[in-house]
């Protein structure tokens, strides 16, 4: 229903019910006095300046929550929304109102006139807002089994140790006489055993080819020592790492036989790094001549 008095005398004698010498005789000498001034000096405090469009044509819309609080701040306005307010004055009669510098009215007139959209950058930087009462939907998760077999096997040093058994135990079938020796000296081995463990072996590859050339010789071809052993025995009693006992071997020696480590190593009962006793001893005569 249409209004039988015009919304701004309503608001008019609801702002100066008994106008003095120093109040505005009507509404639009308040809006020019006050209302105006308000609008500039809010515009210019938020844009900072007059430079863009947006600036000179803010929008300000007196039904939007927002710009209400940002004019709000200043006394005239804060007056003219309570009033609003008091008179249950609906949107339509306020848009109908509000057509002065500023407002809403003045920006679509502007973009009507000169066929331009003016761009509100007043939520630029500034993320959507999320309602925390409203809880977002999870992603559905995506289970993933995965099956490991797991296969036992020996490890590296293990695999070691029963190579150097192996390589023992046919030490032993090739020369059994040496077993009653090996007996003798078993109390020397165990004093000795901390000191070998820290001498590292010459290799497997070595050991085979000293037993190779064992059985030769057992079968009485005339096979020459090897000279990586050879070389290896030096270095040991050089070093003073070779680990002898007091048994004298009976007989001279001749010159070439104090020369040689392998001839050294065949007067005592020697203990050899990373070889097994009885493949040392038996090694070692592989220097002498044949029968």
């Amino acid at each position: 229903m249409r209004r039988q008095t015009s919304v701004a005398s309503l608001l008019y004698a609801h702002l100066f019910p008994n106008p003095g010498p120093s109040d505005p005789p009507n509404f639009q000498t308040h809006l020019a006095r006050d209302l105006i001034p308000e609008i500039r000096i809010e515009t210019a405090t938020f844009y900072g300046s007059l430079d863009s469009i947006e600036a000179r044509y803010p929008g300000l819309n007196y039904c939007h929550a927002p710009h209400r609080m940002r004019l709000g701040r200043f006394p005239h306005h804060a007056r003219l929304f309570s009033a609003i307010d008091y008179l249950a004055i609906t949107d339509q009669e306020v848009m109908d109102l509000v057509r002065w510098e500023g407002t809403l009215w003045a920006r679509q007139r502007f973009e009507r006139d000169e066929n331009i959209k003016v761009r509100d950058t007043t939520g630029d930087g500034i993320s959507e807002w999320i309602d925390p009462r409203i809880h977002p939907k999870q992603k559905p998760l995506i289970r993933v089994h995965t099956k490991v077999d797991v296969t036992e096997g020996c490890h590296p040093v293990d695999m070691l140790l029963d190579d150097c058994d192996h390589l023992d135990g046919i030490d032993q079938e090739l020369d059994p006489e040496n077993d009653h020796a090996d007996e003798e000296h078993d109390d020397d081995d165990n004093d000795d055993e901390d000191v070998g463990d820290n001498i590292q072996s010459i290799g497997h590859e070595l050991n085979r080819r000293l037993l190779a050339a064992i059985a030769a010789r057992q079968q009485g071809l005339n096979v020459e020592m090897d000279p990586e052993f050879e070389a290896y025995l030096k270095e040991l009693v050089e070093s003073g790492h070779l680990l002898a006992t007091s048994r004298p071997v009976d007989g001279p020696m001749s010159r070439s036989d104090t020369s040689s480590p392998v001839s050294r190593l065949a007067a005592t009962s020697t203990i050899v790094p990373g070889i097994a006793p009885s493949t040392t001893a038996a090694a070692a005569t592989l220097r002498q001549p044949t029968a």
